[in-house]
């Protein structure tokens, strides 16, 4: 991968206010190679390639009225997205099945958003905050998924003859280009809270708000039906919580109660096109998902210079509806119930433990860190069998065991020297109990019907050097 960043950053003070505008530019080129099979032979293999340029503008203005009692902000955000992003595969050695798989897609997507938000000392304990923002995005994209042949594996990106386009509109002749509509979604979104401050140590607060995820296309249809955008993901949630400082500040203790409500959950699901090799991803939108969870977080000062850390989470994850149309049947409207599912990704319960020693040294700033995080299991594929159909016990417990991720502690450690130049090192080490195990799975349908793992990188050591200019 090879990336490149540019942020420009210009800030304004007037009596009223500070301006501020922030510009950044990104270019990212990439390339992957995936042995989905794992084994010796080119039974499944998937190429990957992007090349994205990206650009984005924030204009924000910060102020205070009403004697400070009223603190706000007022801003204006674009964001421009335009590249290539395409991927390659292909099933079995040529003699039995010399075709590849091409998804490509060029994107032309844009941004537009403006907000608020402002807080208000109602008392000298009691504080109001409300906050909206409005998102207007545009997803733009030009297709040319086709089935190509192949000479052989070394002429899989040369040498090729597009044999059929996937999209009926496709032609040949052009490449199988087809710009498929453009999508439109926008929202507004609000945040709404209160805190109050007992005494010196001690704050208590309650908050409700809502987000937006948009929507997009399906980069890898493989028919008109499948190339239905999918819709936006919307989230609304609840949490009250406190924050304190004892000790005379040696002691800090967060926490919160949360409960949200996720509707059009956008999950992206593998499928393979009957009678055929060729699989496909879709994006599709759950109805609703539920979640209910509790934060901790607790931070210690035992010795001069010398910081502890701890956390905790814990969450309760439940689709209370999720059902999702067939791909295999389209255009008819056939939708599956798939509330059985488990939800990927999501860790129901995380602890984690540091310390950071700090101490001036003749070269400048010394910390010292070690740290430690533990998950508790968790599914990292949706796949689950379903109620009903005649698997028995122990097939079960193979696909949920191998499209799980075990529970596991990682420890880490690092050693940063902050000198007064403007450069940092930093010596640090990964993974050192040297955890083997496998935090991602691809399972693959019929006729496949295997599942892809890959496993945690090993124990791994470094040196990072950071100059910061201007100092």
């Amino acid at each position: 991968m090879e990336t490149e960043t540019f942020v420009a950053n210009a800030a304004w003070h007037y009596e009223t206010g500070d301006l501020k505008l922030i510009v950044g530019q990104r270019h990212i080129e990439s390339g992957s190679f995936h042995d989905l099979d794992g084994s010796p032979y080119p039974l499944h293999t998937s190429l990957g390639f992007t090349d994205l340029d990206s650009w984005s503008a924030e204009l924000q203005y910060s102020g205070v009225a009403l004697e400070e009692r009223l603190q706000y902000t007022l801003g204006t955000t674009y964001a421009k997205e335009s590249g290539m992003d395409e991927s390659l595969t292909w099933a079995f050695p040529d003699a039995l099945n010399p075709t590849v798989n091409h998804f490509s897609g060029e994107i032309d997507n844009s941004a537009l958003g403006f907000y608020g938000q402002a807080s208000y000392a109602i008392t000298d304990k009691l504080n109001a905050t409300a906050g909206l923002r409005y998102t207007d995005e545009w997803k733009g994209i030009t297709i040319k998924n086709r089935t190509e042949a192949r000479a052989d594996l070394d002429t899989v990106l040369s040498n090729v003859t597009i044999l059929a386009c996937s999209h009926e509109d496709g032609v040949v002749a052009n490449d199988c280009a087809v710009k498929v509509p453009d999508a439109n979604f926008s929202d507004t979104n609000y945040t709404l809270g209160l805190d109050y401050r007992i005494n010196d140590e001690i704050m208590v607060y309650a908050k409700v708000s809502d987000g937006f995820r948009s929507g997009g296309h399906q980069l890898r249809s493989v028919s008109k039906a499948s190339s239905t955008p999918f819709g936006p993901e919307t989230v609304t949630e609840y949490e009250i919580g406190m924050k304190g400082d004892f000790l005379d500040n040696r002691l800090r203790v967060n926490a919160a109660l949360f409960s949200n409500t996720v509707e059009g959950k956008q999950l992206s699901t593998i499928f393979v096109v009957p009678g055929t090799t060729t699989s496909f991803t879709l994006l599709q939108n759950a109805a609703e998902v539920e979640n209910k969870g509790f934060e901790l977080d607790i931070t210690v000062l035992p010795l001069e210079g010398l910081e502890l850390r701890l956390g905790y989470s814990y969450v309760d994850p439940s689709y209370t509806d999720f059902k999702t149309l067939d791909p295999a049947q389209l255009p008819a409207e056939v939708y599956l119930d798939r509330s059985y599912e488990r939800q990927v990704f999501v860790i129901e319960e995380e602890f984690s433990i540091q310390a950071t020693y700090t101490t001036q040294i003749d070269l400048g700033e010394l910390a010292l860190n070690v740290n430690y995080r533990w998950n508790e299991d968790y599914a990292n594929n949706a796949v689950t069998p379903e109620p009903g159909l005649p698997v028995s016990a122990d097939l079960a417990s193979v696909i949920e065991g191998t499209t799980a991720g075990v529970g596991d502690g990682f420890l880490g450690a690092s050693a940063t020297l902050s000198m007064g130049n403007g450069l940092t090192l930093s010596l640090w080490g990964k993974n050192l109990l040297e955890v083997e195990d496998f935090p991602h799975s691809l399972y693959i349908g019929a006729p496949f019907d295997y599942n892809s793992r890959t496993v945690y990188e090993p124990r791994t050591f470094g040196l990072t050097a950071n100059y910061s200019f201007g100092n």
